[in-house]
């Protein structure tokens, strides 16, 4: 047996260990970032936001546009809410927030743990989670563990034919954040479809029923495109002086066509399915948030992805952001395209970085098919 082998038996043997420094680890990283103010840019929104609750409210006491409320679907502000009463002040809030999303890191490795054993891989797998720098960098100061949670469970009821509990738990998870929407398309060819759907429409709609008796014109705001950010395709493209006519009909139409192919396909593989429509979100989205890769890393681990390439994949892009985005955004006077020089080392890197993130994306899109 050679010492790769010996190590993995161990980790196998040993998981729970495993997933215990994880989230250890996660709840020390919490009060560092807290108490050094580092990667405090939405979680000030957010606070401020929640400050001024209950006389102002996104989605339930105006029609105003609230920046860092009506970006998101509506069940951040029933979370924001939730936070209110452990908000006295702005550290007060982070840790609150932070050690949420520790619970929503702790169901994630719970459930994908009772994936790989429903698919019969080795729990050795989990590392792929434990030393992902986004789980403990990024994800305790955003909120993507929690729709990425409820998205991993509702694949496993949905894989275990509860079909009502997967709709409502990914009902809950597309009010968080819009990606879990792609279950109905994993259930589509499932026992019980129209069932799946009924559960999930209604769930949202109860969801939402606030907003559409009160202020029924904010419900919208989350589902309008954001403008091409640097880190985006089309954005890298434009930094290099490639101008793209039109580049919102070719982006749609790749959209369209990476969506033909999993139509084609008729995969009847829920997982499979929900790999290759998330990946077709993020890589045909106008701006790229590298939190987004905890939507992704526990499916491509159940999927059977060897553990290093999607650790290779994580590291890709937290090292691109914050770091070197960070760098690159201070040269170039806040990505001013005319500032903006391939030949300077951390702009190259910064553009090489990207590229090879879209690479490893289309790469497990390919072999999820």
């Amino acid at each position: 047996m050679d010492l790769i082998t010996r190590f993995g038996t161990c980790l196998d043997k040993n998981y729970k260990l495993l997933v215990l420094l994880a989230l250890s680890i996660q709840v020390v990283s919490t009060f560092i970032l807290v108490f050094t103010y580092q990667l405090t840019w939405d979680r000030g929104l957010w606070y401020s936001i929640v400050a001024k609750m209950p006389e102002e409210i996104p989605y339930l006491t105006t029609d105003s546009f609230i920046h860092g409320g009506n970006d998101y679907p509506i069940f951040l502000t029933y979370y924001l809410l939730m936070l209110k009463p452990f908000s006295w002040n702005f550290e007060s809030f982070s840790i609150a927030l932070g050690l949420t999303q520790v619970i929503a890191s702790a169901v994630i490795f719970y459930y994908t743990t009772k994936l790989l054993v429903h698919f019969k891989l080795s729990k050795y797998r989990l590392i792929g989670l434990a030393a992902a720098p986004v789980y403990t960098l990024l994800a305790v100061v955003r909120f993507d563990l929690i729709p990425a949670a409820l998205t991993v469970a509702a694949l496993y009821y949905l894989l275990k034919s509860r079909v009502s509990l997967s709709a409502l738990l990914a009902a809950i998870g597309f009010c968080f954040k819009l990606f879990p929407i792609v279950l109905l398309a994993a259930a589509f060819r499932r026992h019980k479809f129209k069932k799946y759907l009924l559960v999930f429409t209604l769930s949202v709609i109860i969801i939402y029923l606030p907003a559409l008796l009160t202020h029924p014109i904010t419900i919208l705001t989350a589902f309008q495109p954001a403008a091409p950010r640097p880190e985006s395709f089309f954005g890298l493209l434009g930094l290099l002086g490639l101008s793209v006519p039109y580049y919102s009909i070719i982006n749609y139409s790749l959209m369209g066509f990476l969506l033909a192919i999993v139509i084609i396909k008729k995969s009847r593989k829920p997982l499979n399915i929900t790999i290759c429509l998330i990946i077709t979100l993020l890589v045909t989205s106008t701006i790229f948030s590298p939190q987004w890769t905890v939507w992704i890393l526990p499916l491509l681990l159940i999927a059977g992805f060897n553990p290093v390439v999607v650790l290779a994949y994580d590291w890709i892009t937290i090292i691109e952001f914050p770091f070197v985005w960070m760098s690159v955004f201070s040269l170039t006077n806040g990505f001013d395209y005319s500032m903006f020089a391939i030949s300077n080392p951390l702009v190259l890197l910064f553009v090489i970085l990207n590229f090879a993130r879209y690479a490893l994306l289309y790469y497990f899109y390919a072999k999820s098919l």
